[in-house]
């Protein structure tokens, strides 16, 4: 489909904006646009996740090889310093971008890439041979055509999320069934998750080989998460492609290989990831507050534990995963593109039809999340000091969940409560964040944050008092009001035609509906003032200070 790709960023310091260039040299004209939907839906795709700490780390290291390997040269090196003058006004940017570079996180990268990616304030350009204009601009012709979502009851336990859109010949599916991780106990916790993923990685009828080379021929995309909501499989693909994308989505679903050699790949996957997260100090600490929230549950597994439960898993075992949690009584299938309602009904029965229509007749385990009001410490071979304050939280299903998203937000945010206590009133870290999380019968709420070992202590003072003041302190209507607005325009930034049908499914799967995007400053404005002090105190009394810092033989670059 492409000949070659590139792409780069150009911007200094003295400048007041920068550009961002992709281009590539496509094999047929024809199919320009189509390749400038498949940028776009990676660009989406890494916007979420794919991005890791190993990748940045890789780029620093690259970056170092490059400056130590470079041959000096009088006229490059004239060159060089008369440019990076220009772009940076001074005659050597090396160290000062390998401190930039140093700065980066994951979550860093997924932020730009939403603000500066995903609006699409762009401008295309098309260079194409002599007299293939025409090719691109033909369909021009047709108008497009977008309708509003609609929730469509196509039968008992099947519901439809639909909306059309024929701007590009696209179908993108969300299909959620309730086989959830709550399923799993300590002794096989991952294993649905990973039941999920190699289903699709070969069947009776399609060799891994086969499924992998033809997805990647016709740009399809498939991904699988497994959580305490549910599973989640998610694909795109060409409308023209569906046809012959379905009879391997249907023969994963029923007739799935779990081939050794695949096993043995996805397992030698697990474990490269549990290697590399070793030299991580955030992988320690958080195995680390795991096992003081939640002791004898699931959720207390450590990462070592976790990927020797998938090394050791048989295949006779992911057979008798699939036979027993395999099926759902209910669905929710989403479908957003260039179909009409009659299609997309279906579509969705067609897929309905293809899940055993049985009941899941295994009991749950609930990881329940511990209430404590202690400090807990763990020294461990790493210079950073990491800090998380955790409690208990309401679950989804509790009349305080909406407020306990309200405080969350409050306090999150480069203008939220967190990050000014932290960053803009102290300089006590480069970052601290609210985490919200809940299920259907528990809810935990943690702030997290990175330091050296000689601010730790007044970071934890500076994080405990942004707790304390939700307690004492009644929320000025102007900042609930602020906090709903910047909640609203990040919603905004980030939902579209690529990312808004996991959201509905998902909202629609834990029971908010599918319209909870649409309606949730409205629930969030009914939230008064007392509401926020009465969940504070009921929440935040009992607060568990978890710290991982360095051990005494470890040497501190920072003193």
């Amino acid at each position: 489909m492409v000949i070659m790709t590139f792409g780069y960023a150009n911007g200094s310091d003295i400048d007041t904006e920068g550009t961002i260039v992709i281009g590539f040299e496509a094999k047929d004209p024809a199919r320009v646009k189509e390749i400038i939907s498949i940028i776009d839906s990676e660009i989406e795709k890494y916007s979420k996740s794919g991005i890791e700490q190993e990748h940045i780390r890789n780029l620093i290291n690259r970056t170092k090889a490059q400056k130590l390997l470079s041959t000096p040269s009088v006229s490059n090196d004239a060159n060089q310093i008369g440019w990076t003058m220009m772009m940076y006004g001074v005659p050597d940017y090396y160290s000062a971008n390998l401190e930039l570079l140093e700065k980066l996180t994951p979550e860093k990268l997924q932020d730009a890439i939403r603000k500066h990616l995903l609006p699409m304030n762009r401008i295309v350009f098309y260079a194409v041979p002599l007299g293939t204009k025409a090719i691109l601009e033909k369909k021009d012709e047709t108008a497009s055509e977008k309708s509003e979502i609609e929730k469509i009851e196509v039968k008992n336990n099947l519901t439809l999320l639909y909306k059309k859109n024929t701007e590009k010949p696209l179908l993108k599916c969300v299909i959620q069934l309730p086989i959830s991780s709550d399923y799993e106990t300590i002794e096989n916790a991952g294993t649905i998750s990973f039941m999920i993923e190699q289903m699709f990685r070969g069947s009776k009828n399609y060799s891994s080989l086969d499924i992998s080379e033809w997805q990647e021929d016709h740009a399809v995309s498939l991904e699988t998460f497994t959580s305490t909501k549910g599973t989640f499989i998610e694909f795109k693909c060409l409308k023209d492609d569906f046809p012959a994308f379905k009879k391997m989505l249907f023969d994963a679903f029923k007739n799935p290989a779990f081939e050794k050699t695949e096993l043995d790949l996805a397992k030698e996957e697990v474990k490269a990831d549990y290697n590399r997260s070793k030299s991580r100090a955030e992988t320690v600490h958080r195995d680390f507050m795991k096992s003081v929230l939640y002791q004898n549950y699931r959720a207390g597994l450590s990462k070592e534990e976790l990927t020797n439960i998938i090394i050791n898993l048989k295949e006779e075992k992911l057979f008798d995963l699939h036979k027993d949690l395999f099926k759902s009584k209910k669905v929710i299938i989403t479908l957003f593109g260039d179909i009409t309602i009659a299609e997309a009904k279906n579509i969705a029965a067609d897929i309905k039809a293809h899940i055993p229509n049985k009941k899941i007749n295994i009991e749950k385990f609930y990881s329940i999340t511990s209430s404590l009001n202690d400090t807990f410490v763990n020294e461990y071979k790493f210079e950073q000091v990491n800090i998380d304050l955790g409690c208990k939280a309401p679950s989804i299903n509790d009349d305080d969940f909406v407020v306990m998203q309200l405080i969350e937000m409050i306090l999150s945010g480069a203008r939220g409560r967190l990050h000014q206590a932290v960053r803009g009133d102290n300089d006590l870290a480069y970052y601290a964040f609210p985490d919200y999380r809940y299920g259907e019968n528990d809810g935990s709420f943690r702030l997290t944050s990175q330091t050296s070992i000689d601010k730790k202590d007044d970071l934890v003072r500076v994080m405990q008092n942004e707790l304390e003041k939700l307690k004492t302190e009644e929320v000025s209507i102007e900042e609930i009001t602020s906090a709903i607005e910047e909640q609203e325009k990040m919603l905004r930034t980030f939902l579209n035609e690529n990312s808004m049908p996991y959201y509905i499914t998902y909202y629609e799967a834990i029971g908010l509906g599918y319209d909870y995007i649409d309606r949730v400053s409205d629930i969030y404005k009914q939230v008064s003032q007392k509401d926020i002090q009465r969940v504070a105190n009921k929440y935040f009394e009992n607060v568990a200070i978890i710290i991982s810092e360095p051990s005494e033989d470890v040497e501190l670059m920072v003193e």
